[in-house]
């Protein structure tokens, strides 16, 4: 099981990130893996990219101050992560997503509120 490719990502006005992301077959939904508040994409996704790949589209970020996310040097929120989550989409032209989280329901929750409510959670899992 190896993990898949994975790049930095710019975020206009708010750093640079870092996404996995699988491209599914053309047309596929695109799902983005929220991972724990401990973990990174990888330790969280590992295991699912392969699978789920084969039917959507995936994009797994670090969230900032977790693995190689913005490296934020002040005290930041849930709804940073989730404003950066949605920077992510804005930036890659992803405008129909659904988001599921690995174990914190309040970042799916933020992102709803503050995207707009332009992403369908899966919920949590945790």
């Amino acid at each position: 099981m190896s993990l898949p490719p994975g790049r930095a990502l710019e975020l206009p006005g708010r750093g640079q990130t870092f996404i996995r992301e699988v491209q599914g077959p053309p047309g596929a939904p695109t799902i983005f893996l929220l991972h724990g508040w401990t973990a990174t994409a990888d330790l969280n996704w590992f295991t699912v990219f392969d699978t789920l790949g084969e039917h959507f589209r995936i994009i797994a970020p670090d969230h900032r101050g977790h693995g190689k996310g913005i490296n934020s040097k002040s005290p930041f929120r849930l709804e940073d992560c989730a404003d950066d989550v949605a920077a992510i989409a804005d930036v890659l032209g992803v405008t129909n997503r659904e988001c599921a989280d690995s174990c914190c329901a309040r970042l799916l929750q933020a992102l709803q509120y503050r995207a707009k409510s332009d992403c369908r959670s899966w919920g949590s899992q945790g």
